[in-house]
């Protein structure tokens, strides 16, 4: 089976929001199923759409087996998702920044920490008709541009709310390391319970657990472009206690140690998916 991706640039307006538009297909005899696939936490959200419900896509999520909707919505996970895909499967996928619920949209995303919720349950009626304008457009780049167009009309008309906790969470990502929620709350000048507080209401997760998400996603992008760095210097660098502790983090974001994920699988630059090799 081949298995092809395609990234398409974000206009800068909608940087702030959208990471990136990706598409994933499988091409292969009928009834062909693709080697597992794993998409790994990345402190980001996701829109997925199935182009083809006719073939299935599915995988493993906390342990069950189950068949993924035609589209729904990845809340920020704390742990690998593993999946294939049947042969003639295309998947196309917008990877949003967790803040632009809250900004596009004023939802937040609590209730689907670690989990997954059909669009229909967790939208309503706020995508109209946009899922269908894209499964009928007539290729990748088309509905590229109705999505572009969908989120601008959505960021016209929307403004954001609790600027600190948009703050913090740049402070995070702009982070080398894992800082503290001093440090966190020094830089936003707001108090700790408080801040605490908005990360559980709009992500469902803690400060501290997503700090750890985002240097975990920046450990594995340096692991890749310095194959040749010794797992005691990363750990050193990136601020762990010690080696132990970085490869127990790495497993429990990716299921396995570094060694044996990275030699099992294919790293996807700016694409939030590892594919087996």
């Amino acid at each position: 089976m081949e298995i092809t991706d395609n990234l398409y640039d974000v206009p800068q307006d909608l940087k702030p929001y959208i990471k990136a538009i990706w598409c994933v297909s499988a091409a292969g005899q009928p009834g062909e199923i693709s080697p597992l696939q794993c998409c790994l936490p990345n402190g980001l959200t996701e829109l997925i759409i199935n182009l083809t419900p006719q073939h299935r896509h599915f995988g493993e999520l906390h342990g069950n087996l189950m068949t993924f909707p035609h589209a729904y919505v990845v809340g920020v996970m704390s742990e690998p998702v593993y999946w294939s895909m049947e042969a003639g499967t295309q998947i196309m996928s917008i990877t949003l920044k967790p803040e632009a619920f809250m900004t596009l949209f004023n939802r937040s995303i609590s209730d689907i920490a670690d989990t997954i919720a059909e669009t229909e349950v967790f939208f309503g009626d706020l995508l109209g008709d946009l899922i269908a304008q894209i499964r009928q457009a007539p290729d990748h780049e088309s509905r590229k541009d109705l999505i572009v167009q969908y989120f601008r009309k959505r960021q016209a008309v929307q403004e954001a709310r609790q600027p600190y906790f948009f703050q913090a969470l740049e402070q995070i990502r702009a982070s080398s390391d894992l800082p503290t929620m001093e440090d966190i709350c020094d830089q936003v000048l707001v108090g700790k319970r408080q801040l605490q507080r908005a990360f559980q209401d709009n992500l469902g997760i803690s400060l501290k657990t997503y700090g750890r998400i985002i240097r975990f996603t920046k450990v594995y992008e340096f692991i890749y472009k310095n194959p040749q760095r010794k797992l005691t210097e990363i750990a050193h660098e990136f601020g762990y206690a010690d080696q132990s502790h970085f490869i127990r983090e790495f497993r429990e974001f990716t299921g396995d140690n570094p060694t044996s994920f990275i030699s099992g699988y294919d790293h996807q630059p700016r694409m939030p998916l590892a594919l087996s090799n």
